[in-house]
Order: C-alpha cells, then structure tokens, then sequence
C-alpha cells in the first residue's frame, strides 16, 4: 500500500477515508461545528474605516482630492460629525509634520457639513466650528499633568521603553499646541481662546509651572506670534506672555540659589524672545510639507545658489496666516490679561 516515493495522493486517501466504516476510538464523540457569523459592522465603525483610510493617504499634493471626498460623506448626527474631528485630531497629532495640511483641510470641511439641532432646549446649534473647539477643549484637558513615570510604569517596562514612551507623550503634547496653533491661524479659533490656553498652562497660581507647560507656550506662540501681533489686542496678549515667560525664566528656588527651571527650557524663552525682536524671522533647516511642484521649484533655487549655507537654510517669517486667508478686520476683544489671579 505504501507507495515508493512515501508520497501518499491526496485523492486516493480520500476514497479510504470516505470507504472506511470504523471509526477511530480517538476521535469518537468529536464533531465539528458550523463556523460563527461575523456580525455586521455598525454604522460607527464603517465611518470611522473610511474616514481613517482617506485620512492615511493624505499628504500636500491630493489635499483637494481627499477634501473632496471627505465633504461627500452624509453625516446623519453630532456623534459622526465629532467621530470625523476627532479622527483628525488623532492623525495630526501622530504626524505633526503635516499639521499644517491638517489644518488647511480642516478649514475647508467647516462649511461642508451641516448643522444639527441641540439636544437640548436652550443650548445652541451644533455646528462643525463649535464641535471643533469642544474637541481642543477636550484634548488640551487630557494633556498629562507631568511626564514623571508611574510606579507600575516603571515596575514593568524596560529603561529604554520607558524613555522612548515619555517622550512620545511630549511629542504629542507639543504636537496638540501646534495644531492648535494653526486652527488658529485659519480663523478657527479665536485670540480669547489661545489666552486661555497659555493662562492655564503659565498663569500666576500658587506653584511653578511644570516645564513641559512652559514648553507647550513656547510653541503655541512660535506658531501664532507673527499673526497675534498684527492687532492690538493680540500684541498686548504676546508682550504679557513674553513677560510672563522672562519672570519663569529668572525664577530660582526656595532657597534663591538655583534657577528653578533648566537651561533647556530658559535658553528656549530667550529664544522666543530674540524670535520676536528679529521680526518672528527664522532660519530653518527643513522646509513645511510642500507639493512636488515647490520642491522643484527649490532644488532649482538650491541648485543656482551652490552648496553654501543659503541652499542647506532658508529664512522665513514663521506665524504667519495662509495666502488663501482673507484678511478679515480683526474684532475687538475685551482686555482680560491672561494672568490673573481671579
């Protein structure tokens, strides 16, 4: 019966199989049951799969497309408005590099979807302008308190991964105050609002702020410092934080003999301090996220200037508002300073 190359065909041992009238005493009482019914996607998740899968596409050069795609989504309720911001939050959080494109994108859906009524009497319409600021309330208020490591954190993780997941938590914090800042700059959020944001971060309370709020002011007002100072209201905003700032700087410890915060973070207030007085003027190493049509352009302008310190760096005046942005008159704003004690 053994065949000589030990081979045994598939189709021969299925005729014995099918032939053979006693049963194994080893698989007697075995039976097989009919595999389950997956059950059906919900309505939640088959938006979120498509949204998340335009979103991961996304880059400067099919911005349109995917805007475009986005805005043909049916929204039924305020629970699929909020999962598609939140949705992008998420991602420009992770990708802070594109945050800009982010932004622009965001820009364009808030006068794609439409507005739903609230649920309940007296409260106002939902609307994708009062559901984004709910999501940065939200998300400014989940920001941890400190990047100190838990006990059980550091009970049952490696030094290294330990290291490595305190500063993903700092990327992102950082990430959060950049968009923010660029929601900023396309009029979707308001000068009173980043005054809040800074207040709550720096404003005068009994302690010191922790350094890594000293840190989330220092890029929220890299990112809309140039625009902040083309009003009034927001001049004086910048020149109170920039103040607020140089006290943290020149703060020292109980003891008055140690500054109380490190020289990273009091060297990076200098910075924007010198940021503001050079015109909010920056040297940068790498260029924003650009489609491929500007990147020739500026391998072309590399190109023509050589290999010297003009083609690696390009200077730019950072904090500024998109071209497409009309330039609205600014409204006033009541003068609240952001660090009061009341």
């Amino acid at each position: 019966m053994k065949p000589v190359d030990g081979i045994y065909d598939k189709t021969l041992m299925l005729r014995v199989w099918r032939n053979t009238t006693v049963t194994h005493p080893q698989v007697l009482g075995l039976h097989t049951q009919p595999r389950a019914t997956p059950a059906l996607p919900t309505q939640a998740q088959i938006l979120e799969r498509r949204v998340r899968g335009l979103l991961n596409k996304i880059c400067p050069d099919n911005l349109q497309v995917i805007t475009e795609q986005l805005a043909a989504i049916e929204l039924q309720n305020v629970e699929q408005l909020e999962t598609i911001i939140k949705l992008i939050f998420g991602i420009a959080l992770t990708d802070p590099h594109y945050c800009e494109t982010y932004a622009d994108m965001v820009f364009t859906l808030k006068s794609c979807y439409p507005e739903f009524p609230a649920e309940r009497e007296g409260e106002k319409t939902v609307t994708f302008a009062r559901a984004l600021l709910n999501t940065c309330q939200n998300e400014f208020e989940s920001l941890p308190t400190t990047f100190e490591p838990t006990d059980e954190e550091r009970a049952h993780m490696e030094r290294a991964d330990l290291a490595h997941e305190m500063q993903r938590r700092k990327k992102k914090m950082l990430a959060n105050m950049k968009f923010i800042g660029h929601l900023f700059l396309r009029k979707l959020l308001a000068v009173k609002v980043i005054g809040q944001i800074v207040h709550d971060l720096i404003g005068i309370k009994e302690d010191l702020p922790e350094e890594h709020m000293i840190e989330c002011t220092c890029e929220l007002l890299c990112t809309v410092g140039y625009t902040l100072d083309l009003s009034e209201h927001g001049k004086a905003l910048t020149s109170q934080i920039l103040s607020r700032l140089l006290d943290l700087k020149m703060s020292k410890t109980s003891d008055d003999e140690v500054f109380a915060f490190s020289k990273r973070v009091r060297f990076q207030i200098q910075n924007l301090i010198e940021l503001r007085g050079n015109g909010w003027q920056k040297m940068l190493f790498r260029e924003t996220p650009q489609t491929k049509e500007d990147v020739a352009i500026k391998q072309a302008q590399a190109t023509s200037k050589g290999t010297g310190i003009e083609a690696i760096f390009a200077t730019k005046v950072i904090g500024q508002q998109p071209a497409y942005i009309e330039n609205e008159p600014v409204r006033p704003q009541p003068a609240r300073p952001p660090f009061d004690q009341g």
